[in-house]
Order: C-alpha cells, then structure tokens, then sequence
C-alpha cells in the first residue's frame, strides 16, 4: 500500500479518503475566481464591472475627449489590425510560456528554483538577440512583412513542439526547443513593431507606438490568467481520473504551483506510484496550455500573413511654410560721436 504522504494532504488508509479529509495545502487568493463557478457572483461581479468599464472607457475615448488616447485612424487599414492583433497574441504567448515553463522545470524535471530560472535562459537569450537582428536588418531593407510571416511561423512551430515536453526529455532537447520558441518571440517583437508604425499616418506615430505597447501588456495580462485557468482546470480534471485521489483534486488544484514542492518530497520507494500520477498530471496539464497556445499563434499566422502589406518606412520631415525667425536686434539709427551734443539721446533712437 502507497504510504501517502501529509505533506499533500492525504491521510495513510487502506480504503480511499472521504471528501471530508481535511488538506493542509495553503490557500492562495490571486487564483481564488478560476475555482467558482462560471454563475456564481464573484465570477460574475468582477467580468460585469470590468466589462462596464471598458465599455465607458470606449465611448468617451470616442465621443468625449477631445484628445484621445486610442485614435480610431490607428485601425483605418487591415494592416495596422492585423498587427495589434499580433501584438495581443504575442504578448499572451511570452507570458504564459514565462510562468508555466518553470513549473515544468521544478514539477517534471524536479529542478530547484534557480535552476529553473537558468533554464529559461534559452528563451531570453534567442529572444533579445533576434529582436536586435531583424530590428536592425528591417532598418536596412525597409520591409518587414517578411519577417513578419517568418517570425510567426518559428513561434507556432516552437510552441507546438512544447508538446513533445515530457519528464523523460533529456536537457539538450529541451534547449533545443526553448531556442526555436526564442527565435521566433524576438522576431515577432521587433517586427510587429514595425508593421504597427508603418501603418499610421505621420500625425499618428507616437500614439501608435503607444497603442501597441498598451496592447501587448493587456496580452500579457491575458496569458497569466488564460495559462491560469487551463493549467488549474485540466490538473484538476487529470487529478479527478483516479478515484483514490478525487476527493483531493480540488484542493489540489487550487495551488499545483505551491503542490511542486510536495511532489519533490515524494522519494521514498513506496511513494513512487504517486508521484508517477502527480508528474503524468502535470505533463498533461500543461499540454493543454502549449495546444491552446499554438492554436493561437497559428491564427495570428494566418491574420498576419493575409492582412499584413509592405508599407514605406520613410518619413518625410515636416516644416513650416512660413518658418518663423528669430528677430535680429534692432540697430541704432545713428551712433554719435563723443563730440557730438545729442549724442546720448541719439543713442535711444532706435529703427
């Protein structure tokens, strides 16, 4: 019999555990809303204040301010759409990648937490060093929709290949691809860039280059809580396939991320079984997390490669038909002499 360990919560019997066994796992209240009820009202009160408030924000954005920050000129083309689009997406991507590759590393791999970190310097590295080289090639030949189309499809090729992510996956493996998702995130965030500036007109540049910014970190925002609700609920439902540990999935569920450590413990011989179960758990939860991610960038490839157009990088310098100068200082009308007997008040008349 499985000695099961307190550490998870569960009690050593020989029959399966009530639902009334009491789980010391602690509770975290950032993920408390991916565990009510879709009906319940604090589901419901936070997605109809927010709705509301984006909804107030739209109309005086467009009706009110004289002034606004999200000029309706900046989505005139399918191109500048096809690019904040790619900019939401994108910013989706690198966020749930930074957040759930770790816990892969430390539940499946069952390395520490700074090892962990290391190894998600593939990512980085690729990521900042073709940022810098397609930024700087775009700069030279003046377009980019290739770049554009390249980039998203080494990053859907790299986040369809997180599939293949398991806990027999050697290192230099995953390295590899760690490096192909790198490669196509630094491509991507030079070149949306460019695609999103191209498409505005001269007067709308700064507010585009704001604009996108805006958009990739509401994506960001959207990737932890899209990573969060896929990764807690498919743990939850893998968790619920076994009826000796059913009554736990919930409570489970409810911090896989702080759960890692517990897992880790399990090394005693009889303990095996279990954490067997517990890492196949997680590997199957964070395949849905890298589907639904590739099933993402993949339409942003198809948005992207459809939409977007070559546009001029030029910009021509604006001036003034009538350039303003400075005023010269005035001249006197006479300059007098030493000898002469108005010659201070000569000095005060002036052109």
């Amino acid at each position: 019999m499985v000695l099961l360990k307190p550490a998870l919560g569960i009690r050593a019997s020989r029959r399966a555990p009530d639902s009334s066994t009491p789980t010391p796992t602690p509770y975290r209240p950032i993920l408390y809303f991916f565990y009510r009820p879709w009906r319940s009202a604090q589901t419901v009160a936070p997605i109809a204040v927010g709705g509301v408030g984006l909804l107030s924000f739209a109309v005086y954005n467009r009706y009110v301010s004289k002034q606004p920050f999200i000029r309706p000129s900046l989505l005139s083309s399918a191109t500048a759409k096809a690019a904040y689009f790619g900019a939401l997406v994108h910013g989706v991507l690198v966020y749930s990648v930074l957040y759930y590759m770790p816990i892969y590393f430390q539940a499946v791999q069952e390395y520490s937490l700074l090892q962990s970190g290391a190894a998600l310097l593939p990512y980085s590295l690729t990521t900042g060093f073709f940022a810098i080289g397609v930024g700087w090639a775009i700069s030279k030949t003046g377009t980019y929709r290739l770049y554009v189309g390249a980039g998203w499809a080494v990053t859907t090729l790299g986040m369809g290949i997180l599939l293949y992510l398991k806990h027999e996956t050697s290192v230099p493996v995953w390295i590899l691809i760690d490096d192909v998702g790198g490669v196509g995130f630094g491509i991507v965030w030079s070149a949306g860039s460019f695609v999103a500036q191209a498409a505005a007109a001269d007067s709308d540049l700064l507010f585009a280059a704001a604009f996108f910014a805006f958009v990739r970190s509401v994506g960001q925002t959207l990737g932890v809580a899209l990573g969060g609700v896929l990764f807690q609920n498919t743990f939850q439902r893998n968790i619920e396939r076994n009826p000796l540990y059913a009554p736990y999935a919930r409570r489970w569920a409810q911090d896989a991320s702080a759960l890692v450590g517990a897992v880790k413990d399990l090394t005693a011989p009889q303990d095996q079984a279990l954490k067997s179960f517990m890492v196949a758990a997680y590997v199957d939860s964070l395949r849905v997390v890298w589907a639904v991610l590739c099933g993402l960038s993949a339409l942003a490839l198809v948005v992207n490669a459809v939409w977007v157009r070559d546009m001029t990088l030029d910009r021509k310098a604006e001036h003034s038909p009538n350039p303003v100068r400075p005023a010269s200082p005035p001249l006197p009308r006479h300059i007098p002499s030493h000898d002469s007997e108005d010659g201070f008040k000569a000095v005060k008349c002036w052109i």
